[in-house]
């Protein structure tokens, strides 16, 4: 068991770990996550990773009314090179459904906020004839590709130096998009009424990152990280959990050693 203020995570079986960000509830986005640790055999690590979670995003100003739902998969490896150092790569794709009425640069909004990635507004000026002509009714599907990188460099046992680096680097999906010109409600029953486009918007120039650099403290089940987020393009507030932590792992000897990185 890994138990922090803002992530927990729980070993179900041997190879398999629940994961929840409680943090995150206290602002309206419920989430869980799983992590199937498929290949254990030192020193190389195989993760395979899931999870689902949601977010009202008109609750706050900048994203107008817009809601999120994102499903991360991904895998991450690990390999020891040696007693002081190990790195970590792996990739996860977003696969996101928004919906809701907003414009386009809400949406791109949306995507940093809750994302990190960066989208400059100018890849979608293909759909910038809709833009600015009321209140865009719209919902997309889009696959956000991102790449980890992460390295450990451990000087003891208590000190080490922690590189996190999360690169967004492609962007692609479906936007269904329309304006609301008339809007009815009777018995329960809402109508909309406008005009509607489906378009393929590839973002595959459209490229940010959040990382951090972090000195970990390591004691017998007390971990602290301490660290900045790094300027990489992307949005830095969503790199401080990773660069800032303060947790507790709780167990037998599997919860004091799944303890990587990247987590």
């Amino acid at each position: 068991m890994r138990l922090g203020l803002v992530t927990q995570a729980w070993g179900v079986l041997d190879n398999v770990d629940i994961q929840t960000r409680s943090a995150l509830f206290l602002v309206g986005a419920p989430n869980l996550s799983t992590k199937v640790t498929a290949v254990q055999t030192p020193p190389f690590d195989l993760a395979l990773r899931a999870g689902v979670w949601t977010v009202d995003l008109s609750r706050f100003d900048t994203a107008g009314d817009l809601s999120l739902r994102v499903l991360p998969v991904g895998w991450t490896g690990s390999l020891t090179l040696s007693d002081r150092v190990s790195v970590h790569l792996g990739t996860t794709w977003d696969v996101l459904h928004a919906e809701g009425a907003f414009t386009v640069e809400e949406l791109i909004t949306g995507l940093a906020t809750t994302t990190g990635a960066e989208v400059d507004p100018a890849v979608l000026e293909v759909i910038d004839e809709f833009d600015g002509q009321g209140e865009l009714v719209a919902a997309a599907d889009l696959v956000l590709t991102r790449n980890l990188l992460g390295a450990e460099l451990r000087f003891n046992r208590r000190d080490s130096l922690v590189l996190f680096i999360d690169a967004a680097t492609t962007l692609q999906g479906t936007l269904r998009a329309g304006y609301r010109v008339e809007q009815a409600d009777t018995g329960g029953t809402t109508a909309e009424i406008g005009t509607a486009a489906r378009l393929r918007v590839p973002l595959r120039d459209a490229v940010s990152a959040i990382g951090s650099l972090s000195w970990q403290f390591s004691w017998e089940r007390t971990r602290l990280r301490v660290g900045l987020p790094l300027p990489l393009g992307g949005n830095a507030a969503l790199a401080l959990p990773q660069a800032v932590s303060l947790y507790w792992v709780l167990g037998g000897p599997r919860g004091a050693a799944a303890d990587p990185a990247t987590d």
